[in-house]
């Protein structure tokens, strides 16, 4: 949701005569003209999203499929993306990965999307997105198996290339390619030169990623 007013911290007592202060703004609702008061850290956790009738209208719809894997694909994408004390969310939305307003405030919205795509709803795939460094956002979304997204992961942090796949061997003081696929890994042979190394992974994506 998006800030109108920030109204600051409110100083409150609780019954044991603790005070505590809780930071408060007025926010609008992505999908009516309402406005909402709510705590601050709610709205960044994802945990406000819309006003209260919008709420309900998507607790509607979305009745009888909180157990699904589907919502709770939704759910964790969100709390990836939004919570500050979620695990992940370095990897997500601390490099400013976001989930379009449209699908934070609805499930329904979420599904209809992403079972319109090709091979919606196969057991063998799940939900990927294309630019690993993109938002959960349409256009964005595909339907992939785990050696898609495993050829789809950004580079880590020990990485000493640049480039994924590809590492110096300190050993043979050469660079090694190599990919994996449906959890095997397969060695592409070690490169003096590693931009050589660099092509060789390069192409074995692109050998791969047709069976896969």
């Amino acid at each position: 949701m998006k800030l109108i007013k920030d109204l600051g911290p409110t100083k409150t007592i609780n019954s044991k005569g603790n005070v505590a202060y809780t930071h408060y703004g007025i926010y609008q609702c992505p999908n009516c003209p309402n406005t909402v008061k709510t705590r601050t850290i709610n709205v960044r956790t994802g945990r406000s999203t819309q006003c209260r009738s919008c709420a309900n209208i998507a607790k509607q719809t979305t009745h009888g499929k909180s157990k699904t894997q589907r919502y709770k694909n939704w759910t964790g994408m969100k709390q990836r993306c939004m919570n500050v004390k979620h695990k992940h969310y370095v990897d997500y939305g601390g490099r400013g990965i976001k989930v379009c307003d449209e699908w934070v405030s609805s499930f329904a919205k979420y599904e209809e999307y992403i079972m319109s795509l090709s091979n919606a709803g196969n057991p063998k795939l799940t939900v990927d997105r294309i630019d690993n460094d993109g938002n959960y956002e349409p256009g964005n979304l595909r339907w992939a198996t785990d050696s898609m997204q495993g050829l789809n992961k950004r580079v880590t942090k020990r990485n000493t290339s640049g480039t994924t796949g590809v590492s110096f061997d300190n050993t043979k003081k050469r660079w090694l390619a190599s990919i994996r696929i449906e959890g095997i890994r397969i060695h592409l042979g070690f490169h003096k030169d590693k931009v050589d190394a660099i092509n060789a992974r390069k192409l074995a994506e692109i050998k791969y990623r047709s069976t896969v």
